[in-house]
């Protein structure tokens, strides 16, 4: 009898643990999940904004340059967040071919009203506003015609 109420408690204790462990793995699992689907929301949300000042800057570099055909945004982006600005690299197609790349800051601050500014090399396209439309290709992989 007294092997019987030891074999219990021992089978009891097996029973416990591995139900706490069960219980800890599906906590750990729905954690996890819980701010995978976070983490693609936040991105989500960044991706929209960076989409919204390239269009802000796509207006402003057809508004900007002669005869532009073509701006595509890359996807090679650095943020600087001591001044709250975010660097793409953007390539200008004239209709003649000719095909320019440089760099633009965003600012993805809401408080702002920055405009696009232009850093490294200086492009070598004509000054003018380019009248007709102009196909855009944004970093997240939309296009469109503006």
């Amino acid at each position: 009898m007294v092997v019987r109420t030891i074999m219990k408690r021992a089978i009891n204790k097996w029973v416990i643990s591995i139900f706490a462990i069960t219980m800890l793995l599906m906590i750990g699992i729905e954690g996890k999940a819980y701010m995978d689907n976070d983490k693609k929301k936040y991105d989500a949300q960044q991706m929209s904004e960076i989409v919204e000042m390239e269009k802000i800057a796509a207006k402003q570099i057809k508004n900007t340059f002669l005869e532009i055909e073509e701006i595509k945004f890359l996807n090679n982006y650095s943020e600087n967040k001591i001044t709250g600005f975010t660097i793409v690299d953007v390539q200008v197609t004239t209709i003649y071919g000719k095909k320019s790349n440089f760099d633009i800051s965003m600012s993805l601050n809401n408080n702002t009203n920055d405009k696009y500014s232009g850093s490294g090399e200086n492009p070598k396209l004509q000054e003018g506003r380019t009248e007709g439309r102009v196909k855009i290709f944004y970093s997240n992989g939309n296009q469109e015609e503006s």
